[in-house]
């Protein structure tokens, strides 16, 4: 079962760059196909207030052996489509407009998630370290909070790294994606709305925060997207 999950998703999640001068890039996070017409979630503070000069690079993940730094990349520009400053997610989509072959029964359901169930975080933490190497975490459903600002949250008991953020969480049941992987647990956000990057390192805490695929969802549907 975590092995059909990881396969599922590989190829969909990409590094999320920002170009930056000349031909040099600075790695952000992560973003995940969510579209067959070339759409992608992620979460909004990796880029914050500048969404310019956005580009996604493809994983070359497979069950073998791979280096961790790669010497030529496949790189593709993309354009933020959508935001939602209080649950902290974007919509991209390829720029220029590409079709991408999703698997089916791509996207699930957070509300029907069980506390303790098993689900896959994938992402690419060691990015900011030029490691190319897209990760598989596994870990269960710790809790499921409502915050000050009235936005729902899935707890997973791992510390995801930086360079996993923007990365979808998995369900291990049905291998469906129920949220987008946001950072560690921060309870001491004022409940403002706006969640800023350096809530990160707030809480030297295992829990990490996923804000659930639902709002992931809406933003699809405000464009226009048949989701399935």
């Amino acid at each position: 079962m975590y092995t059909h999950a990881t396969h599922k998703y590989q190829h969909a999640c990409m590094m999320l760059m920002r170009r930056h001068g000349g031909e040099g890039a600075i790695f952000l996070g992560t973003a995940f196909v969510c579209h067959s017409k070339g759409y992608l979630l992620t979460v909004r503070h990796l880029y914050g207030e500048n969404p310019e000069d956005l580009f996604v690079v493809s994983s070359r993940s497979t069950d073998d052996f791979q280096p961790i730094v790669r010497d030529q990349v496949t790189s593709c520009p993309v354009r933020v489509v959508a935001e939602d400053a209080g649950s902290d997610l974007a919509l991209l989509q390829f720029d220029p407009a590409a079709h991408f072959d999703t698997p089916d029964h791509l996207l699930g359901n957070s509300e029907q998630l069980p506390l303790g169930a098993s689900v896959l975080g994938l992402g690419f933490p060691f990015g900011n370290q030029q490691l190319h190497n897209l990760a598989t975490v596994s870990s269960i459903v710790a809790s499921k909070v409502t915050m000050p600002g009235g936005y729902n949250e899935i707890l997973i008991d791992s510390r995801v790294h930086m360079g996993d953020r923007g990365g979808p969480l998995v369900s291990v049941d049905d291998a469906r994606i129920v949220g987008i992987i946001w950072g560690r647990f921060c309870p001491m956000r004022d409940g403002s709305g706006i969640r800023a990057a350096y809530c990160e390192g707030a809480m030297d805490t295992n829990i990490s925060a996923v804000v659930p695929i639902e709002y992931g969802i809406s933003l699809m549907e405000q464009c226009g997207l048949e989701v399935s």
